[in-house]
């Protein structure tokens, strides 16, 4: 099986090169989002809890600004 892709490291970056029909723009940017993320899940330092806590917190702020949408007057 041949490599479609090269992997250098010059310095403190990493260089991917691929044929750009490898991945379309959409597919590129998820790429980038999920290395992105994972690279704030490895150092955040947020429990389990917390993260849930927090994401019930953001889950209840967005509703208070957008349930006013869904109210019959």
């Amino acid at each position: 099986m041949s490599t479609t892709y090269q992997l250098t490291k010059e310095q403190d970056d990493i260089v991917l090169r691929f044929p750009q029909q490898l991945l379309d723009d959409q597919a590129l940017a998820y790429l980038l989002d999920y290395l992105e993320l994972s690279a704030i899940n490895r150092r955040s330092q947020l429990t389990s809890q917390q993260a849930e806590k927090l994401s019930a917190e953001i889950k209840q702020g967005a509703w208070q600004r957008v349930m006013h949408l869904f109210k019959e007057e």
